[in-house]
């Protein structure tokens, strides 16, 4: 055996710039336990405190931490880690569900420990991969180290962060978030997406796109947007059995909505081509079937583009505006209404 074949020595390895070398690590500590002493030395470091626990089980790798009154879920991988398996049991219910994940990647014999980044709930679903046997988390898609975690906690309230179930029917959603990003581009020349067709999408003809385009001119909120480009009409409902659906069901759901994706330009043409060649910006406008009624109380629509969330909920509404532009990359956008599996919209991509 040659030299080139030994293991490298921890000692020789470039380790990250703020992975901590714990001060009085157990001799028998578990990963859990000495990612806790690292978040606690973190704590006393920056002189944060901030209350942590639970208090007589914070070494139960089944338990969440509270850390400031935010539910957090700390995973723990080998230092060298790529990706981290998510444990799934504490996402069953979104009621008790995590509001952040902390992966901290420790090594047990030097007593190091590198917190690799933060997640929200929503963004964990983003940036997870589904599987048979659970999540798999890239270390890539983790961000912000353990200093995100101690500025979400201390920034936000509780309330800001959602609690969102993953379970058998949400891991299917993500699966479909995965595919193959919907260019909105395509709409312009008839084209939908296959994605989009199986869930009942249909292009609005000329003139009741322009007519769901003048229904948003009397709007204020419309600012400084100039020009609807094309209008996707998605239709929506809640079935019998209290579940989302869309196309053909929803025709006969007891409660009738629709989605409406408009891409939509703040600037005019260049000389010589068409306006339709500059979109950039999305609104995506939920609404009733029917103009004279509400959309269901609890019905939410969340949306995620980049860093930005935005979310918001139905309470004797007659529709929910949300709008994106094309700076920040894929939009991802799900409905949830209560007892409902959610439904996701495969991800959309406006022309940079």
């Amino acid at each position: 055996m040659t030299d080139s074949a030994l293991p490298e020595p921890l000692q020789t390895l470039a380790l990250p710039d703020d992975a901590l070398l714990l001060e009085l690590p157990a001799a028998d500590a578990s990963p859990r336990e000495l990612a806790v002493l690292a978040l606690q030395q973190s704590m006393a470091e920056r002189r944060l405190q901030l209350p942590l626990g639970p208090q007589l089980e914070l070494a139960n790798p089944e338990r969440l931490l509270n850390l400031n009154r935010f539910a957090v879920q700390l995973v723990c991988g080998g230092l060298m880690a790529d990706q981290l398996a998510v444990p799934l049991a504490p996402w069953a219910e979104a009621t008790t569900a995590p509001q952040l994940l902390l992966a901290a990647l420790v090594d047990e014999e030097q007593g190091v420990v590198h917190f690799a980044g933060t997640l929200t709930a929503t963004e964990l679903q983003q940036a997870a991969n589904p599987a048979a046997d659970g999540l798999w988390l890239q270390v890539s898609a983790l961000k912000g180290g353990v200093d995100r975690l101690f500025t979400l906690v201390q920034l936000l309230e509780p309330e800001a962060l959602p609690r969102l179930a993953i379970n058998p029917p949400e891991l299917e959603a993500m699966a479909v978030f995965r595919r193959t990003a919907v260019q909105v581009l395509d709409w312009f020349s008839g084209q939908v997406d296959p994605a989009l067709q199986a869930l009942g999408a249909a292009l609005l003809p000329a003139p009741a796109a322009q007519a769901a385009f003048r229904s948003l001119q009397s709007i204020d909120e419309i600012g400084d947007l100039q020009q609807a480009l094309a209008v996707l009409e998605l239709p929506l409902g809640i079935a019998d059995d209290g579940q989302l659906c869309s196309g053909t069901a929803a025709e006969q759901a007891l409660e009738g909505f629709r989605l409406l994706l408009i891409p939509t330009s703040s600037k005019p043409a260049a000389p010589g081509q068409p306006a339709s060649s500059f979109p950039d910006g999305l609104l995506l406008r939920l609404e009733p079937t029917l103009r004279e009624d509400l959309l269901p109380d609890g019905l939410s629509i969340q949306a995620q583009q980049g860093a930005v969330q935005q979310s918001m909920a139905a309470t004797a509404s007659n529709r929910l505006d949300l709008r994106f532009s094309s700076a920040a990359g894929l939009i991802s956008v799900s409905l949830r209404y209560p007892g409902s599996a959610v439904l996701q919209i495969p991800p959309l991509q406006l022309p940079l």
